[in-house]
């Protein structure tokens, strides 16, 4: 849990620093951080090549298995594949599945 509260607090500041206008929102109180990321969010913190390859190479099997069998999946079709309940943001749980996927590639817990 504490690594996909992390991961969420990284996705939110790689969102800050590639945004020209979301700092100046967040300081007049026009956009607040939650705890989830959206859609748009995601596909800017995808502009960032390391974190797009470490999120690509983590769903590899995951988009194989929805039939998504090309080797540079666009950033929406990354998030697609995350956002399970399909609600348009990325919540704790998802991005929890996301970071077990990214260190051993499976969302398999072991008790």
């Amino acid at each position: 849990r504490a690594l996909a509260e992390e991961r969420l607090r990284s996705i939110h500041e790689t969102v800050q620093a590639r945004s020209w206008w979301r700092p100046a929102a967040e300081q007049v109180g026009l956009v607040k951080r939650t705890d989830t990321i959206t859609r748009s969010d995601f596909v800017l913190a995808c502009e960032e090549e390391a974190f797009y390859n470490k999120v690509r190479k983590a769903l590899k099997s995951v988009a194989r298995s929805k039939g998504l069998r090309t080797a540079k999946p666009t950033p929406d079709q990354l998030f697609s594949l995350i956002d399970v309940d399909n609600n348009g943001f990325l919540d704790l749980e998802e991005t929890q599945k996301l970071v077990l996927l990214e260190h051993n590639g499976s969302v398999t817990r072991y008790a």
